[in-house]
């Protein structure tokens, strides 16, 4: 992951302005079809957003790097370099992020938890065990993918949880992102990238074979 990172650093030195203008490009081709959600409009969502993705890998890059062969995947070297880690030389930024990550998790499973139970005093009980069992932050280790794969798979939760409380389409969108993002984290990320597709098959297909 730290060489994969380092390659990143040295593609975003060289052409940073191309890699932004592409970004802002692919979220305004996105956005203007989220408004309404279906199944269909879902995995057409998926399907635009993997096919930008292999495109950007394989044509931009032409494998003039070894990231584009995928044997790790992306998202989390990209991490590395947005951590400030090749910027400055230090892992401090990288240290401090990971700190930042580890309290996120501990939040977010405190909401889920809520959500669920409604019950204050049981959810704090439940966090605090949760917090002194290390489990957020035991994998605070340097160049690691594992702690952003942890981060991801409990915020993709919490949100697939607030849609099936609210029903409000954007939840689902950020779930879909964020697991789509585990995935590129870790190859293992795909379990959590198919746990969600289980959850909008079931949620949506009903109402898909009505209409």
């Amino acid at each position: 992951f730290y060489l994969y990172g380092k390659e990143i650093h040295f593609i975003f030195k060289e052409k940073l302005f191309i890699i932004f203008l592409f970004l802002i490009i692919s979220f305004t081709f996105f956005r203007k079809r989220l408004k309404k959600v279906s199944l269909n409009k879902i995995i057409y969502f998926l399907v635009s957003l993997f096919i930008t993705y292999f495109i950007f890998i394989f044509f931009y890059f032409q494998n003039y790097y070894e990231i584009s062969n995928l044997q790790r995947p992306p998202f989390y070297s990209l991490f590395l370099v947005m951590s400030g880690l090749y910027n400055f030389e230090t892992f401090n930024t990288l240290i401090f992020f990971q700190i930042i990550l580890s309290y996120l998790s501990i939040i977010i499973f405190f909401k889920i938890l809520f959500i669920y139970t409604n019950n204050l005093n049981l959810s704090l009980v439940f966090t605090c065990i949760l917090a002194l069992s290390s489990i957020p932050y035991i994998l605070f280790k340097f160049v690691i993918a594992e702690q952003m794969l942890f981060f991801l798979s409990i915020s993709t939760y919490y949100f697939m949880f607030m849609h099936n409380k609210t029903n409000r389409d954007v939840y689902i969108f950020i779930s879909l992102i964020l697991a789509s993002l585990a995935w590129l984290t870790k190859w293992e990320g795909q379990l959590l990238f198919l746990s969600v597709s289980v959850y909008i098959i079931l949620k949506f297909w009903p109402n898909n074979l009505k209409n």
